[in-house]
């Protein structure tokens, strides 16, 4: 199962950021940040639209599930497909 903290982490490196650019970006320090990718912390929702803004992406994205075969998916507006 990935995680927020595992979807944030992918879409950093995916633009070639370290740990240290973003949470500058954000206004946070690295070791927030750290946690927040390791799980083992649990970010406000104005914590996650400072990730998504220095991200350049919607805050959205960090809660977008990859499709499995044979598993459900829990949409947006909660339903299930």
């Amino acid at each position: 199962m990935t995680t927020l903290g595992h979807r944030i982490a992918s879409i950093r490196r995916d633009l070639g950021l370290s740990r240290a650019e973003l949470a500058r970006r954000a206004g946070l320090s690295v070791d927030v940040l750290a946690a927040i990718e390791k799980a083992t912390g649990r970010p406000e929702s104005r914590v996650l639209s400072r990730i998504a803004k220095a991200l350049c992406v919607s805050a959205i994205r960090f809660f977008e599930e990859v499709d499995l075969v044979g598993r459900w998916r829990v949409q947006h507006d909660g339903s299930r497909k």
